[in-house]
């Protein structure tokens, strides 16, 4: 895919770790559950985490928050966060962002074997598997889902972003 349209980054083990302990968090409790309509499968899918967490969460958030603007070339505001739990396999319908927000990145929490991410340009698709750290980076309006997931794949995070305009 175009280098300006998708772009990769890695992130430290100690935030993949933190997010993956507020995942078992989430998890255990009903209340942050939301089923999503471009899923399918065994999944734990959470509500929008950003009016519930705290400053200890955000520096975590912001590091991420950092690679995306630097890979944006702008400087972004935070508008959605979700996180994403396929247990035991699913996969996600192909869709996009554009009518919510500007700029999307997923942080795989952990290696998978399949369930790859997948990105569709034009006539073209690229797919990229799962791998603990990764951060993917790209616009809203890139289609995208995921190929269906045989085994547990701590998946993705979703950090979604509206451009800053500085007056």
């Amino acid at each position: 895919m175009r280098e300006e349209i998708f772009l990769t980054d890695y992130v430290e083990e100690d935030t993949t770790n933190f997010f993956l302990k507020k995942l078992r968090y989430y998890n255990s409790r009903r209340k942050f559950y939301y089923k999503s309509c471009n899923m399918r499968g065994d999944y734990f899918g959470t509500v929008d985490l950003l009016p519930l967490v705290d400053d200890g969460f955000f520096i975590h958030l912001d590091r991420v928050k950092k690679k995306v603007e630097k890979a944006a070339s702008r400087a972004l505001t935070y508008y959605y966060f979700h996180m994403l739990d396929y247990k035991k396999g699913g996969d996600m319908l192909i869709h996009n962002h554009q009518h919510s927000e500007d700029y999307t990145s997923l942080l795989y929490l952990n290696d998978s074997t399949d369930g790859s991410t997948f990105f569709i340009e034009g006539d073209k698709k690229y797919e990229v598997l799962p791998e603990k750290n990764k951060l993917l980076m790209y616009p809203s309006y890139v289609d995208h889902g995921s190929n269906y997931s045989t085994s547990k794949k701590v998946a993705v995070f979703g950090f979604h972003f509206k451009y800053k305009f500085l007056s």
